[in-house]
């Protein structure tokens, strides 16, 4: 082996490690974010919450149990907001 082609090697590696981390932590985030309507923060902090405490299982649930939770709420949301607004003279 001479040493050009162990570069290469490394920098091919190199690149490929970097696009995939962009992938997983921005692009992903960023595309499923939208067709949710959730912030990609909200879908990687789901993420990580979720394999955390359900380990692959978890991972695998964690955005849409996001994208329920935020239908649930704001579901709760609007009935209170309309409930204040009936009570109102």
């Amino acid at each position: 082996f001479t040493p050009a082609p162990l570069i290469s090697i490394l920098k091919i590696l190199l690149i490929f490690a970097i696009v995939q981390a962009l992938e997983g932590t921005v692009i992903s985030p960023r595309i499923m974010g939208k067709r949710l309507g959730l912030h990609p923060a909200i879908v990687v902090l789901s993420i990580l919450v979720f394999s955390q405490f359900f380990g692959f299982i978890g991972l695998l649930l964690a955005v849409p149990i996001a994208a329920l939770l935020k239908v649930v709420i704001l579901m709760r949301w609007s009935k209170t907001l309309e409930s204040a607004n009936s009570k109102l003279p």
